[in-house]
């Protein structure tokens, strides 16, 4: 499912690593830039990866990351920012009354 909006980095929650940041509309965690060893993971078109988290140390679960995008927009083109979703889930969101 595609969605036309992004939302950035929440700096207050996690900046520059690996923590829990919330639940995205389709059931799987968002974390940080980083994977909980620390390093940056490779991820998929969705945002996200399988891999373990701090959450989930032994056994390996799909889960979303905050990741770098640049900007194509005429006003910041060229700018880079780090976002929580591309404005694809990997899998079917549930129902969300009064969400716009």
């Amino acid at each position: 499912m595609n969605r036309t909006w992004n939302h950035s980095e929440p700096y207050a929650i996690s900046y520059d690593d690996a923590r829990f940041i919330g639940v995205m509309r389709d059931g799987y965690p968002i974390y940080g830039r980083k994977d909980a060893d620390g390093s940056a993971p490779t991820l998929d078109s969705a945002g996200g990866h399988t891999g373990v988290t701090a959450d989930s140390p032994t056994t390996p679960v799909y889960h979303y990351h905050v990741h770098e995008q640049t900007s194509t927009s005429s006003g910041t083109l060229g700018q880079k920012q780090w976002f929580i979703t591309t404005g694809t889930y990997r899998g079917a969101p549930g129902g969300c009354t009064g969400c716009n």
